[in-house]
């Protein structure tokens, strides 16, 4: 699985669908919020690269379910600073930048299914 749903009442938000690749932008940038507690030695990857078995997968969903890794929302400063850092590290090349996928030429067409 690469993406995993929660409920983020912090935003407003009833289910919100979240991709590691995009946390910056669809996450950070766009709602204020930032992943706290999240557990040591689970890395903050995808689940299917993070978790190293169900044990990690477990600990992870316990986490969730009793707070201690849980949803801040963002102060303008506390964004702010996070931004900051994260253009550091993104000139540094130590992140790339997502860029924006490019629309298909054939966009709003109704694709033929072949076989």
């Amino acid at each position: 699985m690469t993406y995993q749903t929660w409920t983020v009442e912090v935003v407003g938000v009833r289910r919100l669908t979240m991709k590691w690749k995009t946390y910056w932008e669809d996450i950070v940038t766009v709602y204020r919020v930032k992943i706290e507690g999240w557990p040591a030695g689970i890395d903050s990857l995808p689940l299917t690269q993070a978790c190293s078995g169900v044990g990690d997968t477990e600990r992870l969903l316990k986490s969730w379910e009793s707070g201690e890794t849980s949803w801040h929302k963002l102060t303008e400063e506390e964004y702010a600073i996070k931004k900051q850092k994260q253009d550091m590290h993104a000139k540094g090349g130590e992140i790339k930048e997502q860029r924006p996928r490019k629309t298909h030429s054939d966009k709003g067409k109704k694709r033929v299914k072949h076989g």
